[in-house]
């Protein structure tokens, strides 16, 4: 509703919005990107048709359309852990799902925090994982003892093995294995209190969704005001609570693994 950051900057430039106690908030769209265009406040029209009508005069070149797409976001529940594919992949995306994927374009994105800001951003460091793994007996089951065994072997491929594992494991077994780590957890405290923290909000918010499980494979970053991050495509993350700015290239391509 109001409290929303987003909510009340987008109040603040519109006299046309009136904003809803009960409705989130959640993204402010700046752009000519074709899910949601930026409106003229003279005439309303969509900055993608005033683009296009002179894109040489209003952008400086003939392309018809911005290279960047700007989002302000308010996160009070976690966001999808997401990928974003690389322009290769974007552009195969968009020609076999145009529906899905709107546009070719790769999404390298640089999200700069407004408040204090939570965020999972990329593979935890290996030996880290191999940890967790160790530690936490139900994620260990879940992943097997073949991939278990490849990080004793200092393999590389143990990490996308394991994470793999873990996407492609039966919703039966997720459920299991998250109720167990959830069930000790309550009762226990041999996690560190941020992780326990973090799994059992999470938890709470999405019950036995895979994505509570990424906490043990992405690391968990916590911003201040002006603090970044920037993900290249291909990197996983999860924004999870919090203000900021986002800037990217030109796309909404997203292929989503769990919160979801």
């Amino acid at each position: 509703g109001g409290d929303s950051f987003v909510a009340k900057l987008a109040q603040a430039n519109s006299d046309q919005l009136e904003v809803k106690s009960d409705l989130p908030y959640a993204e402010l769209w700046m752009g000519d990107h074709v899910s949601g265009p930026a409106m003229l406040k003279t005439d309303g029209r969509g900055l993608d048709e005033v683009i296009r009508a002179d894109p040489t005069a209003t952008i400086g070149s003939s392309d018809g359309q911005l290279p960047f797409l700007l989002k302000v976001l308010s996160i009070r529940k976690a966001l999808s852990v997401q990928v974003h594919p690389n322009k290769i992949e974007a552009e195969k995306l968009h020609r076999q799902f145009p529906d899905i994927y709107k546009d070719p374009n790769h999404k390298p994105e640089l999200a700069i925090a407004l408040t204090d800001f939570e965020a999972l951003c990329g593979f935890r460091p290996y030996e880290e994982i191999e940890r967790m793994l160790h530690e936490t007996a139900e994620l260990g089951q879940l992943v097997g003892t073949d991939v278990l065994t490849k990080f004793q072997a200092k393999d590389a491929s143990a990490v996308p093995d394991a994470y793999g594992r873990l996407m492609h494991s039966t919703p039966d077994a997720i459920t299991q294995c998250i109720e167990g780590i959830a069930e000790r957890m309550r009762t226990a405290s041999s996690e560190s209190s941020e992780l326990r923290d973090l799994f059992l909000r999470l938890y709470a918010d999405f019950g036995c969704d895979v994505g509570v499980l990424s906490i043990y494979f992405l690391n968990y970053l916590r911003l201040k005001p002006g603090q970044a991050i920037f993900l290249e495509a291909n990197v996983p993350h999860a924004y999870l609570d919090g203000d900021c700015v986002e800037c990217m290239a030109c796309s909404d391509n997203v292929v989503r693994a769990g919160l979801t």
